[in-house]
């Protein structure tokens, strides 16, 4: 018997013709499996996650006198749905995760206390206000927002006005002014040495006046004279975590315990997995919020340690009068550095100090007693505020606050010699630099040197270095901080606004060249990106204005795919490989392909370029005219000044211009943020994924202070305001959480989201596949819809088609037995559908079939020709949503109606002859199946959509009317021919694509292409082995002890008896 003929290839595309699609196996994300019970805690027995044999360290200590033995065991949980697994280095006192509900937490918990009850009382609550009713006003008033809108309407009218509690008496003859003013100190209940407090802030501005010849050593000249800045308004930092661990609402959802997270692959095989800054490489330090809360600006994540002052306007007047004006330029550079850290010396003080070498005891929110250490990973900074931070220069010889990489050795990012340098050329904290820096500062403050002098750049222009004292290096050097570490990469200045921007600028460049050529290509341009689709609630909008201009386009318009929220090993290796391939790429486009176009400055360029020349000279002559110049204060957030006061203004040297006044602009890669791309993968698997320190964050909190600012300040000596509010603010939020233990309701911007909640309530739930409005308003009757649309292709859809799951094949009697009830269907506006990314969300796309979001992508079921290559994905467009009641007529006998839900759609084919994926570094291709073929047109069971899909026209290929005869299915002017697939749209849907995703367990195993071959190079990975990882781990433990014990003695001589007494049963480490 011959075997039965293979299933024919679709004329148009690639797509076999199969009238079953798989339905979509979607797991929900769930949070870590739980620790076993104590009784049950021995070595796994399954062996591919065999427990690794704990490792026992005998420290003796003695405290109190008292001998304890102290034991580090690794536990292992259990894997979850998705094969994650957890090794916690000490059994770990509760296991946080956004997924995991409280009563899960609470079963892993060891020694743990129910939470501390509220001691204080109402009043106490509500202080400083004297009953409910005006603390209900006075919150909404403060907290709703900096300038009140609907919502705010809506929150004074169902939150205060119609809450139970509220009395319109309570609220007559209140002292408002007397209360706000209460409001912004510290609360008599807060801990000591919480509040806020103004310090002036003294540095010294060198003279130039050199020390007099026979003038002895013991006079002590000095080569400066002392100025003092006011106006610095900080927080003690150790009170300040003292405050959060012990009361603030974000501390419900800290990890106190540092672990490494593992994926078991669908080849068996652990995988290590980076996402958090507590799973990551720095687990032994710690870092205990989540980043999904620290992105939160509405869960408060963020506190305000200080309002730093810049330098007043009178500066120039004291350089001019005690140095001249000849230097004043330098001077105020170097002072501008100083003041800086100057003011971080005030903030890391001795206290800070003691806090890091002993640590704090705090009653944490849980009731369990911690010794909690301060510790900076990363401080998140864009290249001026890096500069400023690390003390060295800016665009010097050495640009890279991290490495010793030369500026012209920049282009060769990606290559063995560029890798070397990372590794070998550390910027590092050692006592050569720190005497390079000490011998600089006494050639200028005692011996009267010059700034920028030959003396001073002879002992530090070679590595960028600047003669100001780190107060990093200062203060942390003896606990072995090294601080040029602590500058993580910067995704959205290095990247976003910083190498693609520039790529993309320089690319709108060149196509002003070819169009003075008499090439309207420009236009073309902004035309085509106004006819690209919108995808998603955010990811793609409209582009509505000139892109070729870049007049509107931020951040979120410049997303790339670097920004992974979880990474294992395999997609960092692909990270790495990439960034050669990369560097390799802007090589060629630099030195091949940009020599061939003459550009210069783009029209908006040059406008921008001209308006800020004009600025300039206005502010100066605004500022010689003025007599006495105001002293002016600016606020600041991270404690970085604004990157224009960092950096002094430089006059750009004469340029010939290019045509139309314009100046000539090559594209140029010897540039900082270019040479960042190589920090990356380093980074992430030092500290996690880049969004846990991205200056989004730290961006999306000065939103809050720059409304504060121009909304409720004066905008004069507005530092003390700014702190005035952010007490108040605070106050509010202690106030709420207090009157929310006892069970009074207040409104959710009080309290604060403290972790899981979300911005809004979601319809339906999150563990449901897909959602169709239940209602039957848009009734479709099947006999009236019919002969409206006699002719119309997209209705006949042929017998058998559809599609709808992995249903079997039916026979003609069974097929004539189906009735819809009354003849008539549903129709929907839309589709909502849910699943679970790659990092272990749920995430949701919305299908309107009236919208350029009408387009879906299945997981094919197809077996492939040996010609073609297999292809994971099909993809259709949604004409319809639909619902009927559906019933069976057997021998006379009806059954009771069932609601089925279905889409009518209509589908694309692959083009067998365009060469695509990541081998070839081209989008996959498709277009419309032509009428003709029986699978054009189809129905689809929602269950069986993976996610919403984005596809761009191929506009070269233009438009055609040969697809489709005129229907309700295509536009009055024909399809497009093609339509590219943006496998790039975001993140999830890369990883869709790439196949590595831990949450798209179902899709592993459709991918047959390798995604990790470019150009024919295949990558090599070295991945380490977990028992090599965790072997290295038991050496750090051991070859720690000698240290770890030194700095317990240190501890016992600075506690004192009656704290030893108290940590005896519940001191942890």
């Amino acid at each position: 018997m011959s075997p039965p003929p293979p299933p024919p290839v679709l004329g148009r595309g690639n797509r076999q013709k199969r009238r079953t699609i798989k339905l979509r196996d979607d797991y929900p994300p769930e949070g870590p499996a739980l620790l076993p019970a104590p009784e049950e805690m021995q070595p796994a027995e399954d062996p591919e996650l065999e427990m690794v044999p704990s490792t026992v360290t005998r420290r003796f200590l003695q405290l109190a006198n008292n001998i304890r033995l102290i034991l580090v065991q690794k536990f292992w949980t259990k894997s979850n749905t998705f094969g994650l697994s957890r090794l916690y280095y000490g059994n770990p006192s509760c296991i946080s995760d956004e997924f995991t509900s409280t009563a899960d937490m609470a079963t892993a918990a060891v020694n743990s206390q129910p939470p501390k009850a509220v001691k204080d009382g109402m009043l106490d609550a509500i202080w400083p206000y004297p009953n409910i009713s005006s603390w209900r006003l006075g919150s909404w008033f403060w907290g709703q927002g900096d300038t009140k809108s609907l919502t705010g309407f809506r929150d004074l009218v169902n939150n205060v006005l119609l809450a139970k509690d509220f009395k319109l008496k309570d609220i007559q003859n209140v002292a408002w002014d007397k209360i706000n003013d209460l409001l912004a100190q510290i609360s008599p209940n807060a801990p000591e040495g919480e509040g806020w407090v103004e310090t002036s802030v003294d540095i010294e501005v060198p003279t130039g006046i050199k020390k007099k010849a026979g003038e002895q050593p013991q006079n002590n000249h000095r080569a400066a004279k002392f100025f003092s800045v006011p106006g610095l308004w900080h927080r003690s930092i150790p009170a300040l975590i003292s405050s959060v661990f012990s009361g603030d609402m974000a501390a419900e959802s800290f990890h106190f315990n540092p672990f490494k997270q593992f994926w078991k692959t669908s080849q068996g095989w652990l995988e290590r997995v980076r996402d958090e800054l507590f799973n990551s490489d720095a687990w032994f330090s710690l870092n205990v919020l989540s980043k999904w809360i620290q992105c939160k600006p509405t869960a408060h994540a963020a506190h305000h340690v200080a309002y730093l002052p810049t330098l007043p306007d009178s500066i120039i007047e004291f350089i001019c009068a005690h140095v001249g004006a000849r230097t004043a330029d330098s001077i105020k550079t170097n002072c501008r550095r100083e003041l800086f850290h100057a003011a971080l010396n005030i903030l890391f003080d001795e206290k800070f100090l003691e806090a890091w070498k002993y640590g704090i005891v705090v009653d944490c929110l849980d009731g369990i007693k911690r010794r909690v250490f301060p510790r900076i990973f990363t401080w998140s900074a864009d290249y001026p505020e890096k500069v400023l931070l690390a003390s060295i220069r800016v665009l010097g010889a050495c640009p890279c606050p991290r490495c010793l990489v030369k500026k012209d050795d920049i282009p060769r990012i990606g290559m063995k010699a560029d890798r070397n340098t990372r590794e070998k050329k550390p910027h590092i904290d050692t006592e050569d630099y720190r005497s390079k820096v000490e011998s600089a500062r006494n050639a200028i403050y005692h011996d009267g040197f010059v700034v920028n002098g030959n003396i001073v750049d002879g002992l530090l222009k070679a590595e960028s270095l600047t003669a100001t004292k780190n107060t990093f290096s200062k203060v942390l050097t003896s606990q072995g901080f090294n601080f040029f570490k602590m500058l993580a990469v910067d995704l959205l200045h290095e990247i976003e606004l910083g190498v693609w921007k520039a790529l993309f600028t320089h690319l709108i460049r060149m196509l002003h060249a070819v169009a003075t050529k008499g090439e309207n290509v420009v236009d073309e341009l902004n035309g085509r990106y106004r006819l690209i689709p919108t995808f998603g609630l955010s990811t793609i909008r409209l582009f509505s204005s000139d892109v070729s201009q870049m007049k509107k386009l931020a951040a979120r318009d410049l997303e790339d795919i670097l920004q992974l929220h979880m990474h294992s090993e395999r997609t960092l290796n692909l990270l790495d490989s990439l960034t050669t391939q990369l560097g390799n790429s802007l090589r060629y486009f630099t030195n091949t392909i940009c020599p061939n176009f003459d550009t210069v400055e783009t029209p908006s360029e040059r406008d921008a370029r001209v308006q800020a020349q004009e600025q300039r000279l206005a502010s100066k002559s605004n500022s010689d005219s003025s007599q006495a110049p105001a002293q002016r204060n600016t606020a600041v957030l991270n404690g970085v000044p604004d990157a224009a006061n960092v950096i002094p203004n430089l006059v750009n040297p004469p340029v010939p211009n290019g045509g139309g006044g314009r100046r000539p602009c090559k594209f140029n890669m010897k540039t900082y943020k270019m040479h960042s791309l190589g920090h990356y993968v380093p980074d992430i698997r030092e500290f996690g994924t880049t969004d846990s320190y991205s200056m989004q964050i730290g961006k999306l909190e000065h939103h809050i202070s720059k409304s504060r600012y121009r909304h409720r300040t004066n905008k004069n000596c507005f530092t003390h305001q700014l702190a005035r509010l952010t007490q108040r603010a605070e106050n509010l939020r202690r106030s709420a959480q207090k009157l929310k233990a006892y069970k009074i309701k207040v409104s959710e911007h009080q309290v604060g989201r403290g972790g899981t909640s979300t911005e809004m309530k979601e319809p339906f739930s999150a563990d449901e596949m897909f959602h169709i409005a239940k209602d039957n308003r848009n009734p479709v009757y099947l006999g009236l819809w019919l002969r409206h649309f006699p002719n119309d292709p997209a209705l006949k859809v042929h017998e058998g088609q559809g599609g709808v799951g992995e249903e079997k094949q039916f026979s003609d009697a069974e097929r004539d037995a189906l009735f819809f009830q009354y003849q008539r269907m549903f129709s929907h506006a839309i589709l909502r559908i849910n699943f679970t990314s790659y990092d272990l969300c749920r995430d949701q796309d919305f299908i309107n079939p009236r919208t350029p979001e009408h387009f879906v992508m299945v997981a094919s079921n197809e077996d492939s020709p040996e010609h073609h290559e297999k292809y994971p994905f099909w993809y259709a467009q949604v004409l319809g949503i639909f619902h009927a009641y559906i019933y069976l007529l057997v021998n006379g006998v009806s059954s009771k109606p069932v609601r089925n839900e279905f889409l009518w759609v209509r589908w694309f084919g692959r083009d067998p002859t365009w060469k695509s994926g990541f081998k070839h570094c081209h989008l996959d291709q498709v277009g419309f199946v032509p009428q003709e073929d029986p699978d054009a047109f189809g129905f689809l069971d929602p269950a069986a959509v993976l996610r919403g899909a984005h596809l761009i026209p191929a506009f070269a290929h233009g438009q055609t009317i040969n697809l489709c005869a005129p229907s309700i299915a295509r536009e009055d002017d024909g399809d497009w021919e093609y339509y590219y697939v943006n496998r790039f749209v975001d993140r999830d849907m890369l990883m869709c694509h790439l196949g590595v995703g831990i949450g798209h367990m179902s899709l592993a195993e459709k991918h047959e292409e390798d995604p990790y071959v470019f150009e024919g190079e295949e990558i090599v990975y070295q991945e380490r082995g977990v028992e090599e990882e965790l072997e290295d781990d038991r050496a750090e433990l051991f070859a720690s002890d000698e240290e770890e014990e030194m700095d317990m003695e240190d501890m016992e001589e600075h506690d004192s008896a009656d704290e030893l007494a108290v940590e005896e049963e519940q001191y942890k480490y």
